[in-house]
C-alpha cells in the first residue's frame, strides 16, 4: 500500500463525502489517490482560502467534519482566514497541508527556508487550530487523522491541521506498519441533579424570564430540546448572530435578535430581564455590548456551556454548568415533567408584546414612509417572505450581514450561516457554494455587500462549473458602509478608504462567467425580480442599488448599556417602564 492510499482510507472511514481542495504538486499525491478511489467528491476552487471556507460552511450545514486541501507555502497559508473563521465559531474541520519532503524541512536551522514553497504552516496555524501537526513517518498517519477527526468534533469543536511531506504521502508501507489510534478518552460531564432542580426552582420564583440561545444550541443539535423547555414554561427566546435558526421565529415565544445591532425591544426586555438562561453562548462584545458588568446587576444568571473557559468570563453568573447544551436541557426538561409544571407569565409576556409594537425595526428604520426608495430591509423582507424561512442564507461582513440578521426571519437549525468572532469578509458566496452542495434540493442565497462579493468573486467561476444553483443578491452602495458609518461618527467628514471610486459592472461580471443576473435601481422592481430571480433554475445574481447612506441601527456603541443605543438615548425608552407592575 502507498501512504496516500491510506490517507484516503481513513478519510473515508471518518465519514468524508467531499474534500474542498485547491491543487498543488505538494498535495498531488493524495488528491490522485482520493479520484482513483472515487468514493470522496473533489470541489477545486478558484481561490485556496475559498476551499478552508467551503470546508467551515460544509459543516455548518450538513453537521460533522468539514475537510479541505492545499498544497505546501502559499497555498498552505491562502487556508488560514478559513481556519481562523472555524476556530472562533468553534466549527469542526480538518485541513490538509502537501509539505516539502522531510529533507528539505529546515527544522532548527538558521536558514529561512530550503525546500522551495516550504513554511512551517504547523506554527503558523497553531494559535487558531485545537492541534496541528507534521506526519514525519507514514506509519503515524493513520492514527493521526483519526485523531485529528476526534479532536475537531469533541468538547467545543473547532479546526485541525495535518501537514503531510511529499515523501511521506508516497512512502510504501504494509499493512503490519499501520499504527492504531488510541480513542480519545473524552469524559462526558456529569451533571449534578441539584443544580437542575435549582436552575427550575429559580425560574418558578422569577418574574422577568429569558433565555438566551447561541451558538452552542445549533453545534448540540440542541434546537427541539429548547423549544420544548420554552413552551412548557412559556420562557421567551433570544437569539445572538450565531444562534439564529435555533429557534423558530415565528414561534410567539422568539423575542428578537439581541446584541450590538440586536432590536431596540429585544435589548430593552434583555436589560429588564430577572432571570437569564444562558445556553451555548459567550456573553460577546457584540452581544452586549462593553459594559458586561453591568449587564449582571439585578439578575440572576445561568450559564450552560462546554467551554469552561467561557464561564464567567465577561459576566459573572450565578449558576455555571460546564456540559453540553443538548444533556443539560434534557435533564431540565425531564424535570419540568416530573415536577408536572405548566408556567405562562402574561404580564411580562403581555409587557414584551408592547415593547415589540412599539420599538419594532420597521419603525427605527422609517420603513412605512419610504416605499419609493430601494431599501435592503425591503428587499431581505422579501426574500423571507418568499421563502418562508425555509433557505439557507450566507452573509459575508458588513450592513448586509445586519440587515440580514435583523429582517430575515430564521426557522430552522443550520440555516444561517456567516462568519461571526472572527468577521471574514468574502465567506459568503464560498459558503453558499457548499451549502448547495451539501443539499442540492435547499434554496441557497448569498446576501452580500459590493466590498464583501469583491473579496472571493472569483468563486462564481467553481458555482457555475458544479451547476450549484445559487442565488446571490449584492447591495451595491459603493461604499464600505458598516466602516464609513463609524467613521462619520468618530471622524467627521474623513470617510478615509471606505468609498469606492470604481465600482465594475456586476451585471456584466455575473453575465461573463455566463450567470443570469438581474439589477434592481428603483422600489417598484423588488417584488418581481426578488420573486423571478429565486425561481429561476440555476445560478442567478441581483445586483441592489441601496443609498450610500442607509444605516445600520440601532447600534450599541462602546461605552454604553444594552438598552442604550443609537440614534436614542436609555431616556426616551423609560416613558413605558413600569416593572412593579411586570
Amino acid at each position: 500500500m502507498i501512504a496516500n492510499q491510506l490517507i484516503c482510507k481513513k478519510l473515508k472511514e471518518n465519514n468524508t463525502k467531499v474534500i474542498f481542495e485547491y491543487p498543488g504538486g505538494n498535495i498531488a499525491p493524495i488528491l490522485d489517490a482520493v479520484k482513483l478511489d472515487g468514493e470522496i467528491d473533489l470541489v477545486v476552487t478558484r481561490n485556496d482560502q475559498a476551499a478552508s471556507l467551503m470546508a467551515d460552511a460544509y459543516a455548518r450545514a450538513a453537521g460533522g467534519v468539514g475537510v479541505c486541501m492545499a498544497t505546501v507555502g502559499p497555498g498552505a497559508t491562502n487556508l488560514i482566514s478559513g481556519i481562523a473563521t472555524a476556530y472562533f465559531d468553534s466549527i469542526p474541520m480538518v485541513a490538509i497541508t502537501g509539505q516539502v519532503g522531510t529533507a528539505f524541512i529546515k527544522g532548527n536551522k538558521d536558514t529561512r527556508q530550503i525546500g522551495f514553497q516550504e513554511a512551517d504552516i504547523v506554527n503558523m496555524v497553531k494559535p487558531v487550530t485545537k492541534w496541528a501537526y507534521t506526519v514525519k513517518k507514514p506509519e503515524d498517519i493513520g492514527q493521526v487523522i483519526d485523531k485529528a477527526f476526534k479532536t475537531a468534533e469533541s468538547g467545543r469543536p473547532g479546526p485541525v491541521l495535518i501537514d503531510i511531506p511529499m515523501d511521506v504521502q508516497r512512502a510504501m508501507m504494509e499493512e503490519v506498519d499501520i499504527l492504531e489510534y488510541e480513542d480519545l478518552k473524552i469524559k462526558k460531564t456529569i451533571i449534578e441533579r441539584s443544580k437542575i432542580k435549582t436552575i427550575i426552582q429559580q425560574i418558578k420564583n422569577t418574574k422577568r424570564p429569558v433565555i438566551i440561545a447561541g451558538g452552542g444550541v445549533i453545534l448540540s443539535n440542541a434546537s427541539n430540546e429548547l423549544k420544548n423547555f420554552s413552551k412548557k414554561l412559556s420562557i421567551p427566546v433570544t437569539n445572538t448572530l450565531m444562534g439564529l435558526g435555533s429557534f423558530d421565529q415565528q414561534d410567539d415565544l422568539f423575542l428578537g435578535f439581541m446584541g450590538c445591532y440586536g432590536s431596540r425591544y429585544c435589548n430593552k426586555i434583555m436589560a429588564e430581564a430577572d432571570f437569564i438562561l444562558a445556553l451555548g453562548n459567550r456573553f460577546d462584545v457584540r452581544a452586549i455590548g462593553t459594559e458586561s458588568k453591568r449587564f449582571s446587576e439585578n439578575k440572576y444568571i445561568v450559564h450552560i456551556d462546554i467551554d469552561r473557559a467561557e464561564i464567567n468570563n465577561r459576566v459573572k453568573v450565578n449558576l455555571p454548568l460546564n456540559c453540553d447544551v443538548k444533556d443539560a436541557l434534557e435533564l431540565l426538561n425531564e424535570e419540568v415533567e416530573v415536577q408536572k409544571i405548566n408556567l405562562r407569565n402574561e404580564k411580562w409576556l403581555s409587557h414584551i408584546k408592547e415593547y415589540k409594537e412599539k420599538y419594532s425595526l420597521e419603525n427605527e428604520y422609517g420603513l412605512a414612509d419610504s416605499y419609493d426608495k430601494v431599501r435592503p430591509q425591503y428587499i431581505i423582507r422579501k426574500i423571507s417572505e418568499i421563502t418562508g424561512g425555509n433557505a439557507i442564507i450566507t452573509t459575508d461582513v458588513g450592513q448586509h450581514q445586519m440587515w440580514t440578521a435583523q429582517f430575515f426571519k430564521y426557522r430552522f437549525p443550520r440555516t444561517n450561516l456567516t462568519s461571526g468572532g472572527f468577521g471574514n469578509m468574502g465567506y459568503g458566496l464560498p459558503a453558499a457554494i457548499a451549502a448547495k452542495y451539501a443539499f442540492k434540493d435547499k434554496q441557497v442565497i448569498n446576501i452580500t455587500g459590493d466590498g464583501s462579493f469583491q473579496m472571493n468573486l472569483q468563486e462564481l467561476a467553481t458555482a457555475v462549473q458544479y451547476k450549484t444553483d445559487v442565488k446571490i443578491f449584492i447591495m451595491r452602495n459603493n461604499t464600505l458602509g458598516l466602516v464609513k458609518h463609524f467613521q462619520d461618527r468618530n471622524f467627521p467628514g474623513k470617510a478615509t478608504s471606505t468609498e469606492f471610486e470604481y465600482n465594475p459592472d456586476f451585471v456584466k461580471l455575473a453575465e461573463a462567467y455566463g450567470i443570469k443576473a438581474y439589477t434592481i435601481q428603483r422600489a417598484e422592481q423588488i417584488d418581481s425580480i426578488v420573486s423571478e430571480a429565486l425561481k429561476y433554475n440555476g445560478t442567478a445574481m441581483v445586483e441592489c442599488s441601496i443609498d450610500a447612506d442607509e444605516p445600520s441601527i440601532p447600534e450599541i456603541e462602546g461605552g454604553h448599556y444594552i438598552d442604550d443605543q443609537y440614534p436614542y438615548g436609555r431616556n426616551l425608552l423609560k416613558q413605558s417602564l413600569n416593572l412593579k407592575e411586570v
